[in-house]
């Protein structure tokens, strides 16, 4: 089930408030729109986090600011992360010091995929 989103960076903040009340969306297609590059990852975080098994977190392309909202809400996470696919995120030595320096929030953490 898709749903495309048109509209500014404050339909895109709206937007994640009400996830709750579409408990099922697997797939968001937020490309081609005006909301800029940061909405577009924590829009694609926090979809991932409310579809999470809750063992296994995959997020794709959600650059190095996206890194850095995602890795300030490890410690946060409602369950214990044992995968984390970030693949096809493109960050750089910054990114990946922040992700690294935070693993101690991920202790159950078994597999790490950072392909790009």
């Amino acid at each position: 089930y898709q749903r495309r989103v048109h509209g500014g960076e404050k339909g895109a903040k709206y937007l994640i408030q009400h996830f709750q009340h579409i408990p099922n969306l697997q797939q968001i297609d937020i490309e081609n729109n005006n909301i800029g590059e940061e909405s577009k990852s924590i829009i694609n975080i926090e979809l991932a986090i409310n579809k999470c098994n809750k063992s296994e977190l995959t997020i794709d392309k959600i650059g190095e600011f996206g890194i850095k909202n995602l890795v300030d809400r490890f410690e946060y996470l409602p369950f214990n992360l044992e995968a984390l696919n970030l693949y096809g995120t493109r960050f750089g030595v910054n990114g990946l010091k922040y992700l690294a320096e935070h693993f101690h929030h991920l202790p159950n953490l078994r597999k790490l995929n950072l392909m790009s």
